[in-house]
């Protein structure tokens, strides 16, 4: 069975390893001749290019595109913070017109058609999440306030979706999350504090209500 050949070295550890091989090589020809040498000069150099490698490795693992499966789900950003919502909205059981009222007493003029136009996004049929209403980043951080939940996850796609986007190809949730965030950050979904939801939505938050509702 004939060998495969494998891909030339990237020039920078071609280097770094031609470089270890010499200073190795002549090591050896010393200790050969009963001279001492120093082990741990050789292992910084060994470490070396591994370390070159590995970073190579890196970068090429991070510049690789990872295409969605086929059948993945694609939505954009409006259909991602609709569902939020909405999940939200029915996880704290309160109807649309209960979460209206909650929104205008937090300074927005929101009725019920506004949350079903913003839920709207949510829907399956394409016409209705096309006419669908957006939220403003100001709406969406009193929403956050108002379920009691950090406003990012309502940002990030849902398992087995894909953020559509429209340079390239889709976004998975992880891609989303170190674009918010940056790299290997990890998002508290414990909740927020009492005294920032106050800030937020202003005085006529109940903080002694053991639900998530307003008054």
């Amino acid at each position: 069975m004939p060998k495969r050949k494998g891909q030339p070295l990237p020039p920078e550890v071609a280097e770094r390893l031609d470089t270890a091989v010499v200073a190795m090589t002549a090591a050896l020809s010393r200790l050969a001749e009963g001279e001492n040498i120093n082990l741990d000069d050789m292992s910084l150099v060994i470490a070396d290019v591994v370390t070159v490698a590995d970073q190579v490795g890196r970068d090429k693992r991070d510049k690789r595109i990872r295409r969605p499966p086929e059948a993945a789900r694609k939505v954009d950003f409006s259909t991602i913070i609709a569902e939020g919502i909405r999940e939200q909205r029915l996880k704290s059981k309160m109807t649309q017109a209960e979460l209206a009222v909650s929104m205008a007493r937090a300074g927005f003029g929101w009725k019920r058609i506004t949350v079903a136009e913003i839920e709207a996004a949510a829907s399956e049929k394409p016409q209705r999440r096309k006419a669908a209403r957006r939220v403003s980043l100001e709406e969406l951080l009193a929403l956050a306030a108002i379920f009691r939940v950090p406003m990012l996850p309502f940002m990030v796609p849902g398992p087995g979706e894909y953020l559509a986007w429209r340079h390239g190809p889709s976004l998975d949730p992880r891609e989303v999350l170190e674009m918010l965030v940056g790299r290997n950050a990890l998002v508290d979904a414990a909740g927020v504090s009492p005294a920032v939801v106050k800030k937020v939505l202003g005085a006529h938050v109940d903080l002694k209500l053991k639900g998530r509702r307003e008054r």
